[in-house]
């Protein structure tokens, strides 16, 4: 009696995720082709977009005028880069 309780229950269990597995990947309010993996919350986007359109606007406004003396103030604290050591031609050809 008990092998046969197991049994349905098992049985039981297994329709229940055969059915969950159905409703997830083959139903749904989706129009063809959109998957709940790859769905965009279009508002959230838009106002990113605006914050980073305002933000590009703001940097196209900037003018450098080299007659200004705070522009002319500008110091250079770049360093050179040394050149390196050339390798190989061809590091996967066999050592000699």
């Amino acid at each position: 009696m008990l092998k046969e309780r197991k049994k349905i229950i098992l049985a039981a269990v297994g329709v229940i995720v055969l059915f969950m597995l159905y409703t997830f990947f083959f139903t749904g309010g989706e129009a063809p082709g959109t998957s709940p993996l790859t769905a965009q919350d279009t508002a959230g986007s838009e106002v990113i977009g605006q914050d980073l359109v305002a933000l590009l606007l703001q940097l196209q406004s900037i003018r450098l005028d080299p007659a200004d003396p705070a522009f002319r103030s500008l110091r250079d604290f770049g360093q050179p880069i040394p050149d390196e050591p050339v390798g190989r031609p061809n590091p996967f050809a066999p050592l000699q």
